[in-house]
């Protein structure tokens, strides 16, 4: 009598340990499961910190003259110029061909003015619609995106083709940061 009752107490107790154990296996790959929770939170807490801190150093780098200085020097529409121009050294322009290389050389540039401010934004609007050419618009995009101290951001973009022609209207708001 006294093998099966110790078969049986034997049995009980190496059932009570194996729950035990099993629960303190399963507590701890919780516990684990939660570690590794928190250690991922933390990774993408510090990449939104190391970002924001990236962003601001920007900011402060960010030239505020940057649109005038660059995009107002850039030349639009520079096959139809270079066009008019060679016709205007061979054999002379019409008045109408006058008027359009004038526009095209004098007035259609872009140029932007400083609207409101909103903390440390300001946004900038192009001073008129600009004609361009399919060159001009990948010119103009790399101008804007492809500087990082330049921190802007297109707020509007409106492209509209002109009727019976191959050129574009633009108009452009953006946001700028200040430093």
């Amino acid at each position: 009598m006294k093998q099966p009752l110790f078969c049986i107490v034997g049995f009980v107790l190496t059932a009570v340990c194996a729950t035990f154990f099993g629960m303190q296996f399963i507590k701890q790959s919780e516990w684990e499961k939660r570690l590794t929770a928190i250690e991922n939170n933390l990774n993408d807490l510090a990449s939104v910190f190391t970002e924001r801190c990236l962003a601001q150093e920007i900011a402060q780098k960010a030239n505020p003259s940057y649109l005038q200085n660059s995009l107002s020097q850039m030349h639009l529409l520079n096959l139809e110029r270079g066009s008019l121009e060679l016709l205007e050294k061979r054999k002379g322009l019409s008045e109408e061909e006058k008027r359009r290389l004038r526009f095209i050389t004098e007035e259609n540039f872009l140029s932007f003015r400083s609207h409101k401010k909103t903390g440390s934004e300001v946004e900038e609007k192009l001073t008129h619609t600009v004609q361009i050419d399919e060159n001009d618009l990948p010119k103009i995009l790399k101008q804007l995106e492809g500087t990082p101290e330049s921190s802007i951001r297109i707020k509007r973009f409106h492209l509209e083709r002109k009727p019976s022609s191959s050129n574009y209207n633009l108009y452009l708001e953006l946001w700028r940061k200040e430093s």
